[in-house]
């Protein structure tokens, strides 16, 4: 009797675990795998909406419907596609409204797969270009009025010789005019052979805006206009980016993000950790030649070897015009950058800053919280700071809340701030006389000690601009957004 009772007692335990894995099969619960992500394809954006395409994971039997959501200030919007439908059009959104839009992939038992995730502005009619491929990268060349979104990490290791995207030295017309968001992604292994002009991951840019993206363990050879992200960046918008690696151009405006910087274009929240060396003129740590354009919260490590106009942030700052009124700005911005020129006009910060106008015209150029802290090595006119500062004719330049804290070696026109100047304006600018090892009469000159002290700095703003201690930045101040 006691064997019988055993006996089914085994066999209800065993129905039991039976309809629990049943249950599993139906609720999707145990191990079961989540679908796979959604694929986006070629898409259209327009003045306040969008239009999705995308590829369904077919290979998936128990995929069920596609959820596409999109959410702007705290509010989330969810639409569910029914299987089959590979399309979602969404109206209605705010042209000036940044909406961060998922897309997954649901299962019949409600699991999810990985989001597919991107930000817009609907502020326009374009196409939207999804790349996740290194082969969809390169192919971005043949067509460069697109609105790009890097999906994934890119590794370019397969691509010996990158060919840039606008290759300006082949043809004047290939010029990358679309935008290019990096969504947060990074690129690795970028490495361009040779000495050709416009070098870079971007060859030329107009009218363009990158943004979002890493560069990392890049190494770059060209000639002039050769640098990491943009050879010659005109008229455009670089965001948000961020590079690594090395850069040898054999030609003028060499730098470790973008060669040149020119025609009102801008640069923020941006940085270079790059050992950079040119051998033309206009050599810098984060641009070579910056020409009437801005360059806002950005910072530059590594080294930097240059001839003439060479620095650790900026070659080059220079402006000029023959009618109108032009104002350009370096703002938040530093560099630890170890500079060395072997030829004239080198500075820690700028090598040769310049403007001037014609009487009908004027020029106005800021550099305003700024610092750098690396050595400065050059021969005539080098600086801690600047090394040429040249102010011409219907031109004004000024130079406020900024410091150089590295040691300057050459031989004619030194200054622990500034080599050679010509009619510029300081405002409560120093230098560390210990540290530089020189003197001059432009800014204020101060002990190592004093100028690890606040209370030096007086009327800079240590409430939301500057910060000090003594164990970040050995003890100098640093800007409290880029803390090194």
């Amino acid at each position: 009797m006691k064997r019988i009772i055993i006996l089914l007692l085994l066999v209800n335990a065993l129905q039991a675990v039976s309809c629990w894995e049943g249950l599993n099969e139906i609720t999707g619960g145990g191990d079961r795998i989540s679908p796979a992500v959604i694929t986006l394809k070629q898409s259209a954006g327009t003045a306040g909406g969008l239009t999705l395409n995308w590829t369904e994971p077919d290979t998936d039997p128990s995929y069920d419907h596609t959820e596409v959501s999109y959410t702007a200030e705290g509010t989330t919007t969810t639409l569910n596609v029914a299987k089959g439908i590979k399309t979602c059009t969404i109206n209605g959104l705010i042209s000036t409204t940044e909406y961060t839009i998922t897309i997954h992939a649901v299962d019949m038992y409600s699991n999810k797969s990985d989001a597919s995730t991107f930000k817009i502005t609907p502020n326009a009619s374009n196409t939207l270009c999804f790349i996740y491929t290194a082969s969809e990268l390169a192919s971005a060349a043949s067509n460069l009025s697109c609105y790009y979104i890097l999906m994934a990490d890119i590794d370019l290791s397969s691509y010996t010789n990158w060919t840039p995207i606008g290759d300006y030295a082949t043809n004047t017309a290939y010029k990358f005019t679309g935008t290019f968001d990096g969504n947060s992604h990074i690129i690795n292994n970028l490495k361009i052979t040779g000495s050709s002009d416009f070098r870079a991951l971007f060859g030329y840019a107009e009218g363009a805006t990158i943004k979002n993206l890493g560069i990392k363990n890049a190494n770059v050879s060209g000639g002039t206009c050769t640098a990491i992200l943009v050879g010659e960046n005109s008229n455009s918008t670089i965001n948000n980016c961020y590079v690594t690696g090395t850069v040898n151009g054999t030609g003028n405006q060499v730098g470790g993000l973008t060669g040149f910087n020119i025609y009102g274009s801008s640069i923020n929240n941006s940085n270079a950790s790059v050992n950079v060396t040119g051998t033309g003129l206009f050599t810098g740590g984060l641009v070579g030649f910056n020409d009437h354009s801005s360059i806002s919260n950005c910072y530059s490590t590594g080294t930097v070897s240059g001839a003439t106009h060479t620095g650790g942030l900026v070659g080059e700052n220079s402006c000029y015009s023959s009618t109108v009124a032009m104002i350009m700005t370096i703002s938040n911005c530093y560099t630890t950058c170890n500079v060395t020129g072997s030829a004239n006009n080198v500075g820690g910060f700028v090598g040769y800053n310049y403007g001037s106008a014609n009487s009908t015209g004027s020029v106005e150029i800021k550099i305003n919280n700024c610092y750098s802290t690396g050595t400065v090595s050059g021969t005539t006119n080098t600086g801690g700071f600047v090394g040429n500062n040249n102010c011409g004719s219907s031109s004004t330049i000024t130079i406020s809340n900024c410091y150089a804290a590295g040691k300057v070696t050459g031989s004619t026109n030194l200054g622990g701030f500034v080599g050679i100047n010509t009619s510029v304006t300081y405002t409560s600018c120093f230098y560390d006389t210990t540290a530089t090892g020189q003197t001059d009469s432009y800014a204020a000159g101060k002990t190592t000690s004093e100028m690890k002290t606040q209370n030096t700095y007086s009327g800079w703003d240590f409430t939301s601009t500057w910060s000090i201690s003594s164990s970040v930045n050995s003890g100098y101040p640093y800007l409290t957004a880029l803390k090194p």
